[in-house]
């Protein structure tokens, strides 16, 4: 599972996600904003402090194929 950091404008509106392996990876960020972690994603993203793969669903897996 994913952690995510939000990243948002000074209106506090999303502008992106700051993607990591683990809590510990996501306190390097200066987003870090508190333990936002147990995320799926759908797509192959990478932790953005130490570059490890982050495991994700693929369609296949849900029961759609």
């Amino acid at each position: 599972m994913t952690n995510l950091n939000i990243i948002e404008d000074q209106n506090g509106d999303l502008i992106d996600y700051e993607y990591f392996c683990s809590d510990y990876c996501a306190r390097s960020s200066e987003h870090y904003a508190g333990w936002y972690g147990c995320v799926e994603l759908y797509s192959q993203e990478f932790c953005q402090n130490c570059s490890k793969p982050l495991s994700f669903v693929e369609d296949n897996q849900c029961g759609n194929g």
